[in-house]
């Protein structure tokens, strides 16, 4: 990989750590805040960047026919094209993506540079929003839904729940999570509690799906016809982080209810994600969904952490974010078909 197709990553990369020490020495959230809004200008005025980057700007420019889109992701389309700048579409749904999930965090009280970082750097997140652009709106919307279902906020809960469908019908997965929440993700439980649900989920919700897709009519076709397989890498990150953070909480009796409502919504995504695996990435993606809820559960796990526990296992977050963030960008730059991250040009640069 070349070190001047990486330059902007780097940069990226390294303002968002001094502005994270920063954040430490002054405790002002107008650090972390300066960091997100870099973000949507890198993510909103890109340029080749994102593998289905060059499908969208067809669209925008007129070269492909869009039939298919929802119904506000068709009305941002639609913008675009009417203003002549497909720039506008990529944008606003960055912008989009990131205030809400910001203001998830926000409304989670679980807004700081943990959980920043992991919402940057980690796995299935900032970066894979530059491709799923559609998806990742919806993903934001979903995720300050679950902040107001578990405020007990139900209303607003399916409003919003609403608005993301309209923008990727895959939030239909937000039904799921109203349900297992009500059922299973108030409060903490025993580990063989767990164990048990994961098998339930890794034999049975593959037949779920099944149902709900026949019904439903669309992405029925991604199950009956599996594509490849890739993502295990993944699986194995977001395997990782759930076991470790619910041993030490268990370990240090740990009896936060908003560590154990956001480490039960992100277990429910790892065994979506194990149990949809074989089918290809259009079907495991619905998983991408719960991962943002592992920013919730890091920031109150090291919350309730004291000394050099703490720090171990804050250098184990930082580290994580590392590895996942440039192994990701070195996939992206050897990839057979397409470099869809590193070929990255500022749009009023071309």
């Amino acid at each position: 990989m070349q070190d001047k197709k990486m330059i902007y990553y780097i940069s990226f990369y390294i303002f968002t750590i001094m502005s994270g020490v920063l954040y430490h020495f002054y405790r002002n959230k107008i650090f972390l805040l300066i960091v997100v809004f870099a973000a949507i200008l890198f993510s909103g005025f890109r340029y080749d960047a994102g593998n289905d980057f060059f499908s969208y700007y067809a669209i925008l420019t007129g070269e492909k026919i869009h039939s298919d889109l929802e119904f506000f992701s068709n009305n941002l389309v639609n913008l675009s094209k009417y203003l002549n700048e497909p720039y506008i579409f990529y944008f606003l749904t960055s912008l989009i993506y990131m205030a809400l999930m910001v203001y998830g965090l926000h409304k989670f009280n679980a807004l700081g540079f943990s959980s920043l970082i992991l919402l940057l750097f980690f796995a299935a997140s900032w970066l894979t929003s530059f491709g799923y652009v559609r998806q990742f709106v919806a993903i934001s919307l979903l995720f300050l839904a679950t902040a107001y279902l578990v405020k007990g906020k139900d209303l607003k809960f399916f409003f919003f729940t609403i608005l993301a469908f309209l923008f990727h019908k895959s939030a239909v997965i937000g039904g799921l999570i109203y349900f297992y929440y009500k059922v299973f993700g108030k409060k903490e439980h025993a580990l063989s509690i767990y164990l048990l649900c994961y098998l339930f989920f890794y034999f049975v919700f593959v037949d779920i799906i099944f149902f709900i897709t026949s019904f439903v009519g669309f992405y029925h076709r991604y199950i009956v016809q599996p594509t490849n397989s890739d993502g295990f890498g993944i699986f194995l990150v977001l395997t990782f982080l759930f076991i470790v953070q619910t041993c030490l909480a268990k370990f240090f009796k740990i009896r936060d209810r908003n560590f154990w409502v956001a480490n039960n919504l992100f277990f429910l995504g790892v065994v979506i994600y194990a149990s949809l695996l074989n089918f290809g990435e259009y079907v495991v993606r619905v998983a991408y969904f719960l991962v943002p809820f592992v920013y919730v559960s890091t920031f109150f796990l090291l919350k309730n952490m004291k000394g050099r526990v703490r720090i171990f296992y804050f250098g184990l977050i930082f580290s994580l974010t590392f590895f996942t963030y440039f192994y990701t960008l070195y996939l992206a730059s050897n990839n057979p078909t397409r470099d869809f991250l590193t070929n990255y040009k500022f749009y009023f640069l071309l």
